[in-house]
């Protein structure tokens, strides 16, 4: 019933009689040579349209409804252009850019370069959708995205998962480099939760080893692109404010922004503020999810000489008060301090094209405790701390043999300690007894990599690319718990991997529009510190202690793709099926002779390798222009996960999903948008790791954007508008008070408002 009203809808946006479309056709040159253009990205980015200039020059695009808009055109080594057009019902708009070079290349992005030798290499979360949605968590975005989903432990910071891969498996990163480890054992704090959603720019997510320039790839890299300085012409200062309410969990944010500059110096700085009370399911039951948080983001740039750029970042969070139902301990306080040095030269000569290099620093201070649960034994407090010094350096280089070669190394040095203390409480009979364990020793990874990428087209149907790397890793600990080495008498514990990974792809355009890739790769990683040392800590959903194991060997995935996509006047279409075989895959077993920490667990499980698993499935898009206006988006996304050694499903595999948004623009900046999630149930499950049957669901959410007058903008919406009553299959079991075991169930019907002026 609930899907017939939604059908309903849909017909009836279909078939109001909307504006005539319109058309922007027109020519890119180079403004030093008047030499045409190829490669030139040209887009409207408030309804989300564009095109890019083909080999003369010249670009189209179609199907625009009438109305005001900002239109940019951007290409790497030249100056973004943008212009404010009208368009008139029926018009056809001749516009031609003459683009200026430049040294303004982002510092921050990994697929703003890519070709069409990138087809089927991932996906991207859009500035534009980004600024119509109004998430409270990054990890929320991940719903968005083909084959991508996220862990739930609490109402803020969800963990990644992509195409059933997620924690250490797979490569989280900020501004193209940046990386972040989290202190807590538990994942409460994953590179996502230093981030605020209000303050990215976009979100890039590679969905296989097919990318070697960024660092160790196993299974999938996600880039977290923030705010960056924007370039004037002559001096100007823009700021905004935006802040919003939420009803169901009296949740409320506010953010202020400024930015400004010239063409030589520019600035952005950010600062906000959020503040959530618990919730409540569509049952009305009460889920613990209190947090509060506050950050701010710097970034200001010179661009010195003709081609050179230096570029400074800093960024301070600090969240507090966070509760975790689905976990022993919740959140007192995570102080995130991250600061970057960024320095670019391009267009240096014929053949070095770029030069990029980025020096780093990340330090994370997590505190947790189960001092809120009444439930408890004893009082338990854990103090963790990362510290990651990195750099990273990159050469593109443009041969006769070669369309683009990129020549690089990193290097970071992660320091990690964490010290749980337990307390007898006052008035019962452990009253005075203190303990304190080693979460792990202070452990120290060192790595360096070094990489070489190339790409080149053979014709102008046919291109080729390729990737290798090597990786070293070293890692020691000090101050080993005795009980933790009486597990592994005369075993070395400082340990060393080096690794080899590879890709290579091709891509062939069948006819106009249509193209097929194939793409082939081995990703390796070295295994983390959690995973080598942890000692006897409840780190998983099935209630079990953890023992970290020295021994380990890195876990290698061998991954193959095939997609094919195509793109007419109103539609676009990509598809992609997907297997992957992992061997040495990191896992867990029962260790019968491990004694427990807590008495309250059911056991220990030592960390271990297991031969040999796999994955496999496929992604499906579609997306649809009925009118000028109205889209359509289609997604359809499954992912198989099997342990092949021990004949069972592997865990934490979402089950098969079908995504479904309309969305219809009048004017540049209105909309009105429904989203829908149908997802099947998931009766593939790990026993091993108590993972139960989760049974299907279908939500639906409204939303609305609303230019009330010049620079001042409302969002609106409801989320969960027939009040259903689901859970994720990723969403861990709560274990607070009161509720140990049962379902953790997603929020019942929400309203929100948020304003926004720009000034």
């Amino acid at each position: 019933m609930k899907f017939k009203y939604i059908t309903i809808l849909c017909f009836l946006l279909c078939n109001t009689l909307l504006a005539q479309q319109a058309s922007i056709q027109g020519m890119i040159t180079d403004k030093k040579t008047g030499k045409a253009l190829q490669g030139v990205e040209i887009s409207l980015p408030s309804i989300q349209k564009g095109s890019v200039s083909d080999v003369n020059g010249q670009f189209l695009i179609s199907n625009i409804p009438a109305g005001k808009y900002l239109i940019q055109s951007s290409h790497i080594g030249f100056k973004n252009i943008q212009k404010n057009i009208t368009l008139a019902e029926n018009q056809v708009l001749d516009l031609s850019f003459a683009m200026q070079e430049s040294i303004l290349k982002s510092v921050e992005e990994i697929i703003v370069e890519a070709d069409r030798a990138d087809n089927g290499l991932g996906f991207e979360v859009s500035s534009a959708m980004l600024k119509a949605n109004t998430p409270d968590d990054i990890g929320d975005f991940f719903r968005e995205i083909p084959n991508t989903s996220a862990i739930k432990k609490g109402a803020f910071c969800a963990d990644p998962v992509i195409r059933g891969t997620t924690g250490e498996q797979l490569n989280l990163q900020v501004d193209n480099g940046i990386k972040i480890v989290g202190g807590c054992p538990n994942r409460m704090d994953p590179a996502t939760a230093h981030m605020q959603s209000e303050d990215l720019q976009k979100i890039e997510v590679i969905t296989g080893p097919y990318s070697v320039r960024f660092g160790p790839n196993m299974s999938g890299l996600v880039n977290m692109v923030m705010q960056k300085p924007e370039n004037y012409s002559q001096f100007e200062i823009h700021s905004s404010f935006e802040g919003g309410y939420e009803t169901i969990s009296e949740g409320s944010k506010s953010r202020f922004t400024v930015n400004g500059g010239n063409n030589q110096l520019n600035f952005y700085l950010n600062a906000g503020i959020k503040n959530f009370k618990d919730y409540e399911d569509a049952k009305g039951n009460v889920i613990p999810a209190n947090y509060e948080a506050q950050d701010y983001s710097f970034k200001t740039g010179y661009n010195f000489l003709s081609n050179h750029r230096l570029q400074f970042s800093a960024r301070e969070s600090r969240h507090k008060d966070v509760s975790y139902p689905a976990l022993p301990m919740d959140a007192e306080n995570t102080d995130t301090h991250i600061y970057a040095l960024d320095y670019l030269m391009q267009g240096h000569s014929e053949r070095l094209s770029t030069i990029q290099a980025k020096i780093y620093m990340a330090n994370v201070e997590h505190l947790m405790g189960n001092l809120q649960r009444t439930d408890r034994t004893m009082d338990g407090i854990s103090d963790t701390e990362t510290k990651n010094f990195g750099a990273r350096f990159e050469m593109q280089l443009t041969l006769p043999a070669l369309d683009q070669l990129y020549i690089g190394s990193e290097f970071y040095s992660l320091n990690m300690d964490g010290l749980r203390t337990r307390s007898g409480i006052v008035g019962t009979m452990m009253e005075g007894i203190k303990f304190e364990e080693k979460i792990w020793p202070d452990a120290q990874q060192t790595h360096l990599g070094v990489f070489s990428e190339a790409k080149k087209s053979f014709s102008y149907d046919f291109l080729f690319s390729a990737g290798l790397r090597f990786d070293a890793d070293s890692y020691q600990g000090d101050d080993f718990d005795d009980i933790f080495l009486s597990f592994y008498p005369g075993v070395n514990t400082s340990v060393d991997f080096d690794n080899v990974s590879f890709h290579g792809g091709v891509e062939y355009l069948l006819k106009q529009g249509q193209a097929i890739s194939l793409k082939a790769g081995q990703g390796v990683r070295s295994p983390a510190i959690k995973e080598l040392y942890i000692n006897r800590f409840n780190t998983g959903n099935d209630g079990f202690e953890y023992l970290g194991n020295p021994l380990l060997e890195p876990e290698q995935n061998r991954q193959l793709d095939l997609t094919y996509s195509a793109q007419g006047d109103k539609y676009r279409l990509a598809a992609t099926v997907f297997y992957s075989k992992m061997e040495n895959y990191i896992s867990a077993e029962f260790a019968p002779d491990i004694p427990v920490v807590m008495k309250t667990v059911p056991g220990v499980k030592q960390i271990i390798n297991i031969d040999e698993a796999e994955r496999k499935g496929g992604e499906f898009k579609l997306d649809y222009n009925l009118t000028p206006a109205l889209s359509i988006s289609n997604i359809f996304a499954y992912t198989h996960g099997q342990n092949i050694t021990t004949d069972e499903p592997l865990m934490e595999i979402p089950p098969f999903e079908y995504k479904l948004s309309a969305n219809y623009n009048f004017g540049s900046k209105n909309f009105i948008r429904i989203n829908g999630r149908i997802v099947a149930e998931q009766t593939r499950i790990s026993d091993s790791f108590k993972e139960t049957e989760t049974p299907g669901f279908n939500v639906w959410d409204v939303s609305t954007g609303y230019e009330i007058y010049n620079n001042f903008s409302l969002i609106a919406g409801v989320e969960n508008v027939f009040d259903t009553w689901y859970r994720e299959h990723l969403n861990r079991r709560l274990k607070y008070t009161g509720m140990a075991g049962q379902y953790f169930y997603e929020p019942g019907r929400n309203v929100y408002l948020y304003l926004k002026y720009e000034f």
